[in-house]
């Protein structure tokens, strides 16, 4: 897709597939926006990727904010290698309403930046590109920031981390299409889980304190017990100058291993997303994680990324310098 072409129409869509985040929501509400069908909306998340290339999506198909599948008409992502199969690359850049970009913070700035959206749309959605962008590449301007829930957007983003019913998350998307952030909040359909997010989070946070364990570069959160939002940014309340945090969090019965670099620190010096690519999961450089079929694969695809985040700092702090912001071929081995 040309990205610096404003396309007046949108291609027909009969399914549109998000994943299941805030900026994936956000991205299908706004491509939902500018057809004049209702299209099938379907969450989706990074446990789908063993099978993904086996599936056969509902066709005319969407895919926004997830990895690349050849039945989409119309494909937007901003990951770092969302190709499950590597010949499915060139198939993506043949194709007229395909768009990657690593470089992009979140999806919604690219559907904004490549399709034409009438006056009033365009109002309606700047802030929710805005906060998409900020949420999904953690552009907080602290830690308290990043976990104040006093903000109408993050406290959606927790409710959409919440394991509930597929059809829920699709009203979201639905009501996100069209009313402002409070009207979408106060639903009789999400307001509920909004209430629940606020209890959930006041209960966890005087418990989180008791599963972190830091080793002076790493926290490590294990939540792998209930399925509670996962607390992100909450240690670096207690642990500011940790490097990353590693942790476990559960949806239902499927686990994600989840890895991101201090966002308020110097830029990593390892390619998260590259690195749990290698390991069945993916990502951006900062923020990646990797899907686990069980609490102990979850707990050893923890630790291999613990040793790998030691390796590669005392391996710069050996030469005296950073190393390169991706991952080597012999970076990974052994994992």
């Amino acid at each position: 897709m040309n990205s610096e072409k404003k396309y007046s129409s949108i291609p027909d869509l009969g399914s549109l597939y998000y994943h299941r985040d805030f900026d994936g929501a956000v991205s299908a509400a706004m491509l939902a926006s500018l057809l004049s069908t209702t299209p099938q909306l379907y969450p989706v998340d990074y446990q789908l990727k063993a099978r993904w290339a086996s599936m056969d999506l509902e066709k005319p198909a969407a895919v926004v904010d997830f990895l690349f599948h050849p039945d989409a008409t119309l494909w937007i992502d901003h990951h770092v290698n969302p190709f499950v199969l590597p010949e499915w690359k060139e198939i993506a850049f043949r194709r007229r309403f395909h768009l990657w970009d690593t470089d992009a913070p979140s999806c919604p700035p690219l559907i904004n930046r490549v399709f034409h959206f009438p006056e009033n749309l365009s109002e309606h959605f700047a802030p929710y590109i805005h906060w998409s962008s900020i949420i999904d590449s953690a552009r907080y301007e602290s830690p308290q920031a990043a976990t104040d829930l006093n903000n109408p957007f993050l406290l959606l983003s927790k409710i959409l981390a919440l394991p509930d019913t597929e059809a829920v998350i699709n009203r979201v998307v639905r009501e996100i299409t069209h009313r402002p952030i409070d009207a979408v909040l106060a639903h009789p359909e999400i307001q509920p889980l909004a209430e629940k997010v606020m209890n959930i989070e006041y209960r966890m946070k005087k418990e989180v304190s008791k599963l972190i364990r830091y080793d002076g570069l790493v926290v490590f959160l294990d939540q792998s017990f209930k399925s509670w939002p996962y607390q992100r940014y909450y240690p670096y309340l207690i642990h500011p100058d940790a490097s990353y945090v590693v942790g476990i969090y559960r949806s239902d019965h499927s686990f994600t291993v989840s890895v991101g670099a201090n966002p308020w620190r110097p830029e990593p010096e390892i390619h998260l997303g590259l690195l749990c690519n290698q390991l069945g999961g993916g990502g951006r450089k900062n923020v990646a994680g990797v899907p686990a079929t069980n609490v102990e694969m979850a707990h050893i695809i923890a630790n291999r990324i613990i040793e790998k985040l030691h390796e590669v700092t005392t391996k710069s702090n050996m030469s005296g310098k950073k190393v390169s912001g991706s991952v080597s071929p012999g970076l990974v081995d052994g994992l």
